[in-house]
């Protein structure tokens, strides 16, 4: 089973892809298609894919506090913070047996903030914060907070044992259960508008 975090790289990578290719076919003019990395110490990116650092340079792991995880029945946990080559910063929070229940990663990227407003599946508004729901299910829960070209990625990927003890009515997802966590840390960016 591929994680949803693996998921949503290839995605992203995807969408880069289709963005340069669409670029060049449309301009007219020849251009050399991006380069990838091929370093042994590294994973592949794209070279010139348009990342920049994430502003307001915050600690990613800052955004969700654990014991706000633990009322989702995701406990104990730790997070871990790092950065990749492309400029992506992330947190992994792992429960007690080593399991990645939830990822946060922040990028600047104005292609796929302008992607992400349109792949969609749903929003959530809660105390002037826009969450934009991609992954909607009763065990899994993909979101973005998305502002100008700043984007923030919530992977929630619980456990069989806190879904089971979440008990979550049939009409309620993941999503609908991680809301406020993610809600939380839009307000603490500063990204809640005022209604």
């Amino acid at each position: 089973m591929v994680s949803m975090t693996l998921q949503r790289r290839m995605i992203t990578a995807a969408v880069l892809v289709v963005g340069v290719a669409g670029t060049a076919c449309g301009s007219g003019k020849s251009e050399e298609a991006p380069s990838i990395s091929t370093s042994p110490s590294s994973s592949p990116t794209l070279a010139n894919s348009g990342y920049e650092p994430f502003t307001p340079q915050i600690d990613p792991c800052s955004l969700i506090r654990p014991e706000e995880l633990v009322r989702q029945g995701l406990a104990p946990l730790t997070g871990t913070a790092e950065q990749d080559n492309s400029g992506m910063q992330t947190c992994r929070y792992q429960d007690v047996a080593h399991s990645f229940v939830a990822t946060v990663t922040l990028f600047n990227h104005r292609g796929l903030a302008d992607s992400y407003r349109d792949l969609k599946l749903r929003t959530i508004e809660s105390e002037g914060v826009r969450v934009l729901v991609l992954t909607d299910e009763a065990a899994k829960c993909g979101a973005d907070l998305v502002d100008s070209a700043s984007v923030v990625q919530f992977d929630f990927e619980p456990t069989a044992e806190a879904v089971a003890a979440a008990a979550l009515p049939p009409t309620q997802t993941w999503c609908d259960l991680s809301a406020p966590t993610i809600v939380e840390a839009g307000k603490r960016l500063g990204w809640a508008k005022p209604k």
